[in-house]
């Protein structure tokens, strides 16, 4: 909680952002494997 907190702005959500579309396209991949 505390590096969402300080690092809450452009930038945290840019990486937030980027968090997501990562995790996203992990679970297309796998569910194009499965």
């Amino acid at each position: 909680m505390s590096f969402i907190g300080s690092g809450f702005g452009f930038g945290g959500l840019r990486r937030l952002l980027l968090f997501l579309l990562v995790i996203a396209t992990i679970f297309a991949l796998a569910g194009a494997i499965w």
